[in-house]
């Protein structure tokens, strides 16, 4: 199989420098955050349910490393928009051009909400 490609993004968080990865950092910050103050086992299993099975297109993070992991390659490659799913393998676009695709296998990974992209852009615009 030939390996998915993505399209031409601008998103600032996906930009791949100091600035980017820094964006990127508060994104996985902020999910890291709500998930943490649900108040109750209960909440917590909602947010992931709801979470769960992104769809080609929407921005997901991956939980097994990139989402407690200080590793700068980690965290880059740990957040990006999903291009295709074909078995345990997940392909991910986590850079703005079509051929930052990074392949992740036997992992878990939720969509992330568009709110949260939001509220971090706004807070680092200020």
């Amino acid at each position: 199989m030939t390996e998915p490609i993505g399209v031409p993004r601008t998103d600032p968080f996906l930009v791949l420098d100091d600035d980017g990865y820094a964006l990127r950092t508060a994104i996985i910050d902020e999910v890291n955050r709500r998930y943490n103050e649900a108040p109750t086992v209960r909440d917590r299993m909602e947010i992931t349910a709801t979470r769960s099975n992104p769809r080609v297109g929407e921005l997901a993070l991956e939980l097994t490393r990139a989402s407690w992991s200080k590793e700068r390659h980690i965290r880059t490659i740990g957040l990006g928009y999903l291009v295709a799913v074909h078995g345990q393998k997940v392909y991910v676009q986590c850079g703005p051009d079509p051929e930052d695709v990074a392949e992740w296998e036997n992992c878990v990974f939720v969509r992330v909400d568009p709110d949260v992209v939001r509220a971090v852009l706004e807070q680092e615009s200020k």
